[in-house]
């Protein structure tokens, strides 16, 4: 077979048509759909999910900041916040995961690290998208491990406290609301 070029690009096109396609049979659905990534920029960045293809699909939410991206991709409480502005920004509202790697949680750093994740990873979000924020508790050590934690360490950390950084950007009735 002989290489030819191509003048026109069907196979772009039916990818694009099918997008817009499921996203309105998604956006007819009685579901909220969301999406666990997000590219903190707009354009072509192979790989990568931009803000406005998530709406075009129909997400109502996206998930940031979980906890194997943050310490096998070394996304960075910064890189974190700027999807979180961009995702806030669009439209989209967003589940913010924090947690603890077991180690941390054995030197008994797990409220100054949630309190961290949350003051960086919020920085610079206005008060009236807070609304739209949602926080899940997520350590590194209930991930895809083989083992368990104690019965006694589960009933601790069922309701984490986020210290100082939850009353200031959540206040105690909006976090006891997601907990």
């Amino acid at each position: 077979m002989a290489w030819a070029p191509r003048s026109e690009f069907p196979s772009l096109s039916v990818r694009l048509s099918l997008s817009a396609l499921v996203g309105e049979i998604l956006k007819q659905r009685r579901r909220a759909w969301s999406a666990e990534r997000l590219s903190e920029k707009e354009g072509a960045f192979t790989g990568e999910v931009s803000p406005t293809m998530l709406l075009d699909l129909g997400c109502k939410y996206v998930i940031l900041g979980h906890s194997e991206r943050r310490h096998k991709l070394g996304e960075s409480d910064a890189f974190i916040n700027q999807k979180v502005r961009v995702a806030l920004a669009d439209g989209l509202d967003v589940i913010l995961c924090v947690g603890e790697t077991l180690e941390q949680r054995k030197n008994n750093q797990t409220e100054a690290l949630l309190d961290q994740q949350l003051t960086l990873g919020l920085a610079g979000v206005s008060a009236d998208t807070l609304t739209r924020l949602s926080l899940a508790y997520e350590p590194v050590w209930a991930i895809a491990i083989s083992s368990t934690m104690p019965l006694h360490s589960r009933r601790r950390t069922r309701t984490p406290s986020f210290g100082a950084a939850s009353d200031r950007y959540l206040g105690r009735n909006r976090l006891r609301s997601l907990r």
